[in-house]
């Protein structure tokens, strides 16, 4: 986690975002991508790099999106993949980084992890006994549906989705959990985020409104 927050931070040096990491567009390991809002080079947060994320896990995951493509819902991931690997762990620890937020939110998919980890059994046994496809008369493989999960709702905070960004990528990617505070004091004067505007692993908070006599940069560490 050191490492990576070392790194991270010598990203926002260099004026180069960190993408957050995505099922559908992370790597195993960080890689070079193009950011959507600039069109600049940009760094995906790679999922090995996620505690508890660990190759195996991830490999037959990223193979089957390079052959079928991004996947749609968690249904589809369930149906399209060898999920043997994927442990409750595992799962827990890509929904709390926001790995699977393309397919949900992290409060909602957190909270149903039974029924994730459930219909992937499922789908792995139906795989391993032939019966993911039916034939019709010309011989071509017909997809079984896949039946929708009922999925039910549910809320996390801000704090919470912070904590564990912290905890298992150890930087903080989403914001700094002292922004919205500081960005909401109108008497608190400036308020620079830096250079990066996704990532950054330190604020500056200009105090001089509080007192004409105090200005001193606060360093915030990620």
């Amino acid at each position: 986690s050191e490492k990576v927050a070392s790194a991270i931070a010598e990203c926002r040096r260099l004026d180069i975002t960190v993408l957050p990491p995505d099922i559908n567009r992370s790597q195993a390991s960080f890689s070079i991508e193009k950011d959507s809002k600039d069109d600049a080079p940009a760094i995906r947060f790679g999922l090995t790099a996620i505690k508890n994320v660990g190759l195996g896990a991830i490999e037959p995951i990223i193979a089957e999106r390079n052959k079928g493509g991004d996947f749609k819902s968690i249904e589809d991931l369930c149906r399209r993949c060898d999920l043997r690997g994927i442990n409750r762990r595992v799962l827990e620890s890509l929904i709390k980084v926001g790995a699977l937020d393309c397919l949900g939110s992290r409060g909602t998919l957190l909270h149903n992890t039974n029924r994730i980890l459930s219909l992937a059994q499922r789908e792995q046994h139906l795989r391993e006994t032939g019966q993911s496809t039916m034939f019709d008369l010309w011989g071509k493989a017909m997809p079984v549906p896949t039946p929708s999960l009922d999925l039910e709702v549910a809320d996390i905070s801000t704090d919470e989705k912070l904590a564990w960004e912290r905890e298992l990528m150890g930087v903080y990617l989403s914001e700094h959990p002292l922004s919205a505070v500081a960005a909401g004091r109108a008497g608190w004067g400036g308020w620079d985020k830096g250079r990066d505007h996704y990532l950054n692993q330190s604020y500056y908070l200009n105090l001089h409104a509080l007192s004409p006599n105090y200005y001193r940069p606060l360093y915030l560490p990620m």
